[in-house]
């Protein structure tokens, strides 16, 4: 772990905090090992404890439980399933796997659901889109023959691309929400779970 890496793990686990106090937090301790030297960070890490237990200082200084921390909690599970015995925890995976599996498999298949649904918005956007430029190339070439269809047929033609302008905006956000929102917790899953906490 370096300090970059020390810093975003506390941050995570300041989760019942405003962010002005996170960003006060986050600028003492990242002063603090600039002070000491990052050369010394190895030391400083040993001497504060973890981001784990440096969150739960500032949040009970703060008058915040750090059990009230949704974090802090998961990753107190992980680190208690990480201490049993291998058969022990084998054994409870076995007999939870009907549980776990019907969790995952619903996940899964929410997160399916989620981007087919967006691709289907993708899919009808653009197929909008082509109707709208037929429709303005349809009234281009109608306003020669009659101006009042042609001009129907334009505003028509405008009306429709400006649906599918907004459709796509949506899926472009929706994307830039969702993605980001999903990898960034599928990560911090896995480090709670493989790496038994920040190291």
């Amino acid at each position: 772990m370096n300090k970059r890496e020390f810093l975003l793990a506390l941050h995570e686990e300041l989760g019942d905090l405003t962010n002005d106090e996170k960003s006060a937090a986050i600028k003492y301790y990242s002063d603090y090992i600039d002070d000491a030297g990052e050369e010394n960070f190895d030391k400083i890490l040993a001497e504060l404890g973890g981001p784990s237990a440096v969150a739960a200082t500032i949040l009970e200084d703060s008058g915040v439980s750090p059990k009230s921390n949704p974090v802090s909690q998961i990753k107190g599970f992980f680190d208690s399933l990480n201490d049993m015995p291998k058969w022990l925890l084998i054994l409870i995976i076995v007999l939870l796997s009907p549980l776990w599996l019907t969790l995952f498999a619903s996940a899964f298949s929410v997160v399916v659901g989620v981007f087919s649904v967006l691709l289907a918005l993708f899919m009808s956007a653009f197929a909008i889109t082509l109707s709208s430029l037929a429709l303005l190339g349809s009234g281009l070439y109608t306003l020669i023959v009659s101006p009042t269809a042609g001009l129907f047929l334009i505003g028509i033609g405008v009306a429709v691309l400006g649906l599918s302008l907004i459709l796509i905006m949506t899926c472009v956000f929706f994307l830039r929400t969702i993605i980001p929102f999903c990898i960034k917790y599928i990560k911090q899953l896995y480090n709670m779970i493989f790496k038994k906490g920040a190291k």
